[in-house]
């Protein structure tokens, strides 16, 4: 509960600024499940640790990066949703940086540090400590009375929501919280909740760039301090950004583009030489990070393969004439401006990649663990893999079955149902399309119908064409013939490669590229996409009919949904990499002769005459 009227009057203010109350969506009541993440954060920030450092707490801080979210609610139409899981990132992404005041007693916990941390110790893992606090909280094992739960863990609803902030929050710094955002695709695809938008990786986006905006001089708890702060060029580098920045707008212009404002200041007795070196380093300082964090913006959105959420904006530059302040140009003041102008600000994002590097090592294994948490929380998506094995369950046939190019297998699956599950289908997409974002893919070559759906979705998000082809055994095998082909590890080296020859060379009599010609054209980097592979055979042949038709691509990448089987794969200097997102390897493929289902008598039903 509030205990002060100050608490309760900035609370209602946030849910003011939000639009929210006590409606209930997805099972979290707004302002009692944002009530608890106030009071919790706000606990940890009564005391502030790093005076020295720009001001982090909730009441100021959090505040303005969620003003500057919903300033952007003109472009993107937050849904309720995505409103209480932005400000819940906004409110926890910095508590780390109080790690000093609410770290438990040593040796309870081995996952968090042994304090106390330095001010440099606090910056480069607040990250990792943050996460780790809500981790465990949300699985029950942090028994500690302070810092308080975050959230009322017994329901669902709000330890979900509480859970998927989580990510939303700490992919603000360091690189293994964005790179699990655009990975486990199964558990970060955009996708509706309750009739409204639910869009993790862009609120991660907007969290950042709002998280940049914020540099002003309201964030300096002591602005005097300029003057005996005794710390390196670079910290006092960008204390002074904040303090010659006067506030940060979001503007529209008529065709709706987003124009980023940031309004300068200077002492009010600077000459205009003074000034000018004020503005070139506010623009350097603010300017360019704030341009610097749109491109990494951009980047992580390609990367996601959502080019949508690609919004343009546009930073405008400083004026001639700022504003004026209170400070006075004594010439202590203008020798601290002079060398901080004079610390390279590519040497402070150098120091801060290093520190990045560092945290991310420690920041490993905490990744592994969350995964645990949700697989482990009833009702929680589930990432890409696994949820692909459920369906593989779901939608496979057992039995005995011959396969078009005449191998006998005890699994079939038709992955033409596929196209039924759209949210499925674009999770499986953005793996894919993020697997070879960085491989300058020309062309998507689909082979067979199943893949078609998965690798139009690839190719827009690749921004490149797509073409199709099938591959169709020519002749059908003799009865009780099938192709030779190697059932694994139980063969010697040997007999394994004899019998992956004699395959091959059924292949190439058997398959051919019979029902259409793909429009690749020469020298083009291709990605193969198929359902299902098993040995690699199909690509070979599709690279031996282009190259008839002198059609031979550049660099070719072969992606699957599933590989089934252990079997040995036909290695082929023209493919860079075959690649699959689930491996089943219990799935049996053998010739007919060899087939243990043939062998005991059982009745084979052939590929052509199914579905």
């Amino acid at each position: 509960m509030f205990t002060a009227p100050n608490e309760k009057s900035a609370f209602s203010e946030l849910l003011a600024i939000l639009g929210l109350g006590t409606n209930e969506i997805d099972a979290v009541i707004a302002d009692a499940f944002l009530s608890n993440v106030w009071l919790a954060a706000n606990e940890i920030w009564k005391d502030v640790d790093l005076t020295n450092y720009t001001n982090h707490d909730v009441d100021h801080h959090s505040m303005k990066i969620v003003r500057y979210f919903m300033d952007l609610d003109r472009p993107y139409s937050w849904s309720d949703y995505e409103k209480i899981l932005f400000a819940t990132a906004a409110i926890i992404h910095d508590i780390g940086m109080q790690y000093n005041k609410w770290a438990p007693p040593a040796g309870t916990y081995p996952e968090l540090p042994t304090v106390p941390l330095s001010s440099s110790e606090i910056r480069r893992c607040h990250v990792s400590t943050g996460s780790e606090l809500i981790r465990l909280q949300i699985s029950g094992e942090f028994l500690v009375p302070f810092p308080h739960r975050f959230c009322d863990i017994t329901s669902h609803g709000h330890r979900n929501a509480l859970f998927l902030a989580s990510f939303i929050a700490f992919a603000h710094s360091g690189d293994t919280y964005r790179r699990a955002l655009i990975d486990q695709q199964g558990t970060w695809r955009d996708r509706p909740r309750f009739g409204g938008k639910f869009r993790p990786r862009l609120l991660a986006g907007m969290l950042r760039l709002c998280d940049e905006l914020d540099g002003n001089v309201d964030r300096l708890l002591q602005p005097d301090k300029i003057y005996t702060w005794e710390v390196d060029n670079s910290s006092k580098a960008h204390w002074l950004a904040c303090l010659f920045v006067e506030e940060t707008e979001i503007q529209f212009d008529k065709y709706d583009v987003p124009h980023i404002c940031v309004r300068w200041q200077a002492p009010h007795d600077a000459t205009a030489a003074q000034r000018e070196k004020i503005r070139e380093f506010v623009s350097d300082m603010r300017i360019s990070k704030i341009n610097e964090e749109l491109v990494r913006i951009r980047e992580f959105f390609e990367e996601c393969g959502e080019p949508h959420h690609n919004k343009e904006f546009q930073v405008d530059p400083l004026s001639p004439d700022p504003g004026r302040f209170s400070f006075t140009m004594t010439p202590g003041f203008e020798e601290i401006i002079d060398k901080a102008i004079s610390t390279r600000y590519s040497r402070e994002k150098q120091t801060e990649h290093r520190a990045e590097k560092h945290d991310e090592g420690y920041l490993a294994n905490r990744v592994q663990e969350t995964s645990r948490v949700r697989i482990r929380i009833p009702g929680l998506a589930i990432p890409l893999k696994e949820e692909l094995k459920e369906w593989f369950e779901r939608n496979r046939r057992t039995g005995h079955f011959e396969l078009l190019n005449g191998e006998h297998t005890d699994v079939y699956l038709n992955c033409r149902t596929l196209v039924s599950n759209t949210d499925l289908l674009r999770s499986v997409a953005g793996w894919i399309s993020s697997a070879h974002q960085s491989q300058s893919i020309d062309c998507v070559l689909v082979v067979g119908t199943s893949a078609i759906p998965v690798a139009v979705y690839v190719a827009n998000r690749l921004r490149t064409s797509v073409t199709f082809t099938m591959a169709r055994r020519k002749r059908a095998s003799p009865p009780g013939k099938g192709n030779q082909e190697t059932p694994g590890d139980s063969l010697d080296q040997a007999e394994g490669e004899r019998r992956l020859t004699t395959l091959v060379e059924a292949v190439k009599q058997d398959y051919g590229l019979v029902e259409v010609i793909p429009s690749v054209v020469a020298g083009e980097n291709l990605l193969v996409i198929d359902d299902v592979i098993s040995g690699g055979n199909v690509v070979i042949e599709i690279l031996k009919e282009l190259e008839a038709l002198d059609r031979k691509p550049g660099l070719v990448y072969h992606h699957s949904l599933f590989r089934l089987g252990s079997r040995m794969y036909v290695e082929d200097e023209r493919i860079a990499k075959y690649e699959w997102i689930v491996h089943l390897p219990d799935v049996m493929y053998a010739a007919a002769e060899d087939c243990p289902l043939c062998h005991s008598g059982e009745a084979v039903v052939r590929e052509s005459e199914m579905y």
